[in-house]
């Protein structure tokens, strides 16, 4: 797999309580990324974090 460093980076990820968007908002913390996540159930953006 290939690392990158997104270390001072921001994001911002639509559709992040589930799916590809949510999996798109981990992988991208994950690689130091600031990360901004729209969804339209906030029960689910807070599950999430």
């Amino acid at each position: 797999m290939i690392q990158v460093d997104l270390t001072g980076k921001h994001a911002v990820v639509t559709g992040a309580t589930r799916g590809i968007g949510l999996g798109v908002a981990k992988a991208l913390s994950k690689a130091g990324a600031s990360v901004a996540c729209i969804g339209t159930n906030q029960e689910k953006l807070t599950a999430s974090v």
